[in-house]
């Protein structure tokens, strides 16, 4: 089964490393200690840190698992620098597997369960997909609607003012002639 390094799980969960270690201090996250020369490493198991990834309610970035800068960084099975599928190859060609060992069921155990992760997310991504051009489709109908209701007020609007200017002219009172000007006053009540 691969182990990874804290910073490798941190970068896998997108969280921070200090947030690896302080799960693994509370218990949540199971660890081993090996050491490396002369320093002592955090590493943690592959399956255990998919089931720390569901329990906890994070996504498993199965791509950043057995990408390192250093392939000796994550340790795969019983110390050996292959990845599983390539152990498993190895074993398959030379003939050598005649029952699966429990170190090669793990491995496999590992792999179906990065891929049942990945086919978890692809499916919520296609229904996300689906939702979001439901609520396109949606607000596409509804933006539609208010174009063309807004279209029918600036008609209404339009004839409201044809109707208020044909109106003016019969509201004010006629204008009066020049004659009616310089002989003001001559019909209404003799002022001139």
């Amino acid at each position: 089964m691969p182990k990874y390094t804290v910073k490798q799980a941190a970068e896998a969960l997108g969280v921070s490393i200090k947030t690896i270690r302080r799960r693994i201090a509370e218990g949540d996250l199971s660890a081993t200690k090996e050491t490396r020369g002369k320093q002592e490493l955090l590493f943690i198991d592959g399956a255990e840190l998919a089931r720390h990834a569901e329990v906890s309610n994070l996504r498993l970035n199965v791509d950043m698992l057995g990408q390192s800068e250093n392939d000796d960084s994550v340790i795969h099975g019983h110390g050996s620098a292959h990845p599983p599928s390539k152990v498993i190859v190895d074993q398959l060609d030379s003939g050598s597997v005649v029952e699966p060992s429990e170190d090669i069921v793990r491995q496999v155990s590992a792999i179906v369960g990065q891929a049942r992760t990945t086919e978890d997310i692809v499916e919520q991504l296609r229904t996300a997909l689906a939702e979001a051009r439901a609520r396109e489709a949606w607000l596409q109908e509804r933006l539609q609607a208010i174009e063309e209701e807004a279209a029918r007020e600036r008609e209404r609007a339009f004839e409201e003012r044809q109707r208020l200017l044909d109106l003016i002219p019969k509201a004010l009172p006629s204008p009066r002639t020049w004659w009616q000007r310089v002989f003001r006053g001559k019909g209404d009540g003799g002022h001139a």
